[in-house]
């Protein structure tokens, strides 16, 4: 048995020598049959929690860390999501700044 901290590993393993699951095809297969899922990988909860971060405006440094990514341009592709909450942002503070002008003409 492989001694590992399985601290960050989203599918840690006891038997691994990563420390992670690298082989799960198996149960998975019996377990996405039986729930009808096709075309499944392991890699879209990997970008789904990367994706999940950054809609709450976690930094693309914190991203990669989290996701065990050694470029920062492995992390690029989750920059177009953070952008969503800074326009909105944006769009509330601009709509706020012209009622006050409004107001003011009065």
């Amino acid at each position: 048995m492989y001694k590992h901290s399985h601290k960050g590993f989203l599918f840690p393993s006891e038997t691994s020598k990563s420390g992670h699951l690298e082989d799960s095809h198996c149960p998975w297969d019996a377990l996405l049959e039986r729930m009808q899922i096709e075309n499944f990988r392991f890699h879209d909860i990997h970008r789904t929690y990367g994706s999940c971060q950054a809609i709450q405006w976690a930094s693309l440094q914190i991203i990669g860390k989290s996701l065990g990514y050694k470029s920062a341009g492995a992390t690029a592709i989750y920059s177009r999501l953070i952008a969503e909450p800074i326009r909105e942002s944006v769009e509330r503070g601009t709509e706020r700044m012209l009622e006050l002008a409004n107001a003011t003409k009065i």
